[in-house]
């Protein structure tokens, strides 16, 4: 009832501004006409052709007139003539995202199959994108869940691949155990972060974690984002697009990967027996499940794998500091994994590594060294 009298009030506004520029002279009504449809039309091509728009925004004044379009109907601001803001990606070819892949394995470990199902999904996505006929884009970029142990490189995995799509692996990350309905989307007169984000750079990756700790509100508000890719801010109408976004949840609880289970209880290998899994044995819920462009089940890393991680993080520790790391003894690589333990993974294996190198460096950059090698010293005999 009260949309049908918005209604009505809109068109008595409407009758009430014709008869009145009417009223002062034929071509007053004539100009505020057109500008009204120009307005209509370039809100539209916003929604649906954006590319088309950016094609022909070459002048300075067309640039300011779509910004101060896209400002007041809360649409994406992509197109104000830098390369930042245009929605673009690094990946687009087979190519690629097969070069990204490996790139990705190189400072991800243990996670091969998660890192090429996660490209292999969104180089599909991009592809069906640009053959799809009808004009809107339905859904995000892709969208992914990502359950395994705590500390385990989650969210370092999520800042890898954005960093290859997007060309930042600046994420914004919401823990959902501290996530309220009001705090994302915000409230009447006043809209969430998120929004503002997705308003300045429409190219980005949102990484909601503990999505099993997520309430009834913020459960809808991410399914309605992971199915149609649009928000509504609240007390407002326009939805607001994510079309050009990665999502990805994450659940610190684990269910075995098929690989891992014995014989008798591994299921087939398919979408539907992973969500039936995260549903049942995690605990997520059903219509995420469903929502969801793969469900990833990651494993605890093996010895091997934790002793690369802790390698690469030796690595980067020195090179931080100008400093290459030649050679590390197996003895100190194999006390740095023994300290990590289930539960904790490799959430506080940096500060280990920071106190175990500091004397090293401090040696090395008193003595102007470019090099140093990390071994086990010998015992002074007594």
């Amino acid at each position: 009832m009260f949309r049908f009298f918005q209604i009505l009030f809109y068109i008595y506004v409407a009758w009430w501004l014709v008869s009145t520029l009417a009223g002062i002279h034929w071509i007053v009504l004539l100009v505020a006409t057109t500008l009204a449809g120009t307005n209509v039309t370039v809100v539209y091509m916003l929604r649906e052709h954006p590319a088309v728009l950016v094609r022909f925004a070459n002048g300075k004044f067309l640039r300011g007139y779509l910004n101060c379009v896209c400002f007041f109907t809360g649409q994406p601001q992509c197109l104000d003539g830098t390369a930042e803001s245009r929605p673009s990606l690094k990946l687009q070819s087979a190519n690629d995202f097969e070069l990204a892949s490996k790139r990705a394995k190189q400072v991800v470990r243990g996670h091969d199959d998660v890192i090429d199902s996660m490209l292999s999904r969104l180089h599909e996505n991009l592809t069906l994108r640009k053959s799809r006929k009808a004009a809107d884009q339905t859904g995000p970029l892709a969208s992914f869940l990502l359950a395994g142990p705590e500390g385990i490189g989650k969210r370092h995995l999520s800042r890898v691949v954005a960093k290859l799509l997007y060309g930042s692996a600046q994420v914004e990350v919401y823990d959902c155990g501290k996530l309220t309905r009001e705090s994302l989307l915000g409230t009447v007169g006043q809209k969430g972060k998120l929004f503002d984000i997705v308003h300045r750079t429409p190219c980005f990756m949102l990484l909601f974690e503990n999505i099993e700790r997520a309430d009834e509100g913020v459960v809808s508000a991410i399914v309605q984002l992971l199915s149609i890719g649009k928000l509504v801010p609240p007390g407002e109408a326009a939805a607001i697009a994510f079309q050009q976004t990665t999502i990805v949840l994450t659940s610190c609880r684990s269910a075995k990967p098929n690989a891992e289970r014995a014989p008798e209880q591994r299921e087939p290998q398919s979408l539907r027996s992973s969500i039936e899994l995260v549903t049942s044995e995690i605990q997520i819920d059903a219509r995420i499940a469903e929502a969801v462009t793969e469900v990833c089940l990651l494993s605890a890393p093996n010895d091997l794998v934790k002793a690369e991680v802790v390698a690469l993080l030796m690595q980067k520790e020195c090179r931080d500091h100008g400093v290459t790391l030649s050679k590390v003894a197996p003895e100190i690589l194999a006390v740095q994994v023994l300290q990590i333990v289930e539960g904790e993974g490799f959430q506080f294996v940096p500060q280990r590594i920071q106190k175990l190198v500091r004397k090293p460096l401090m040696e090395a950059t008193e003595n102007d060294t470019a090099s140093l090698s990390l071994r086990i010293r010998p015992q002074s005999p007594a």
